[in-house]
């Protein structure tokens, strides 16, 4: 799956929380926040969803979940986005 947004309304945080073992990375266009979280579960088993919210995560109102294949979830995604010209952000 692609997701295509113009990079001048753009921006993204990356953060990784060990003890649970999940890495979220959140891209934020105008207030539309899609959110990418892979890692483990409680039983050790691998996990990879979109979230996409109005607003943002913390805050906004969750529009949809999206179930992904962790195989499929690439590592790295924000050396690509910063070659592409998008910010990063501190938090969104």
């Amino acid at each position: 799956m692609d997701i295509t947004v113009p990079v001048a309304n753009t921006s993204y945080a990356y953060q990784s929380n060990q003890a649970i073992s999940i890495q979220d990375f959140t891209v934020k266009n105008g207030d539309t926040s899609y959110q990418i979280s892979a890692g483990t579960n409680d039983s050790g088993e691998p996990l990879a969803s979109l979230y996409v919210y109005k607003g943002t995560p913390e805050t906004g109102k969750l529009l949809a979940e999206i179930k992904l294949d962790p195989a499929t979830v690439a590592n790295n995604i924000s050396h690509s986005l910063a070659e592409e010209g998008v910010k990063e952000s501190d938090s969104l």
